[in-house]
């Protein structure tokens, strides 16, 4: 399927511009650090930290106030090697996140979107109302006018408790999890 194609450098944090939508790339709220530097400091107020690459050496791990990220990842059964040489994006910026959806992108239209978490816990619940047209929306001006890595991706969203709609990151449609959207939409905008 033509519509499916992957270029990993698009999908580097590097590649990513600078926004005050993009939660972990807000200008002057983040910074860049080696895994094997930070991996054990006691961090003095909330973090939110995420490998530089696309290849989830780890998951996006948002570390409390008072702990290590190797204490944060322990909590989330999520075993690295923390001594690794590589970059992360550190962001100082960590909203409550309300709720989180992923929107599929299939030839830089927003075809489908459903939502996989509320209160940091998994949710694949049907949106209801407008919620999913208030998404797409969303997720449709910030490509058209900001960034698009590739002619088909995932673009995930959230809402904050003030109610403001954020970029979280950009997927690789390939490997994204489908939740709950509408997959005949997905399908069809995929064959064309």
């Amino acid at each position: 399927i033509n519509s499916i194609s992957y270029n990993p450098d698009a999908f580097e944090i590097d590649s990513i511009p600078e926004s005050k939508y993009m939660l972990n790339k807000t200008p002057s709220k983040y910074i860049f650090a080696r895994l094997n530097d930070i991996a054990d400091i006691i961090h003095k107020y909330d973090i939110f930290v995420k490998p530089t690459n696309d290849l989830k050496s780890f998951t996006g791990t948002f570390v409390k106030q008072g702990k290590s990220l190797r204490e944060a990842l322990e909590d989330k059964k999520e075993n690295i090697d923390l001594t690794q040489d590589f970059y992360v994006l550190v962001s100082l910026r960590c909203p409550r996140i309300i709720e989180e959806a992923r929107c599929f992108v299939v030839d830089h239209s927003v075809v489908t979107c459903g939502r996989y978490a509320r209160n940091g816990v998994t949710d694949i619940t049907h949106f209801k109302n407008d919620e999913e047209s208030i998404y797409k929306s969303f997720a449709q001006e910030y490509i058209d006018n900001v960034y698009f890595p590739s002619n088909s991706f995932t673009i995930d969203l959230c809402k904050t408790d003030e109610d403001e709609l954020l970029v979280v990151e950009y997927n690789c449609f390939n490997c994204s999890g489908l939740y709950n959207v509408d997959t005949t939409k997905l399908i069809k905008a995929l064959q064309g």
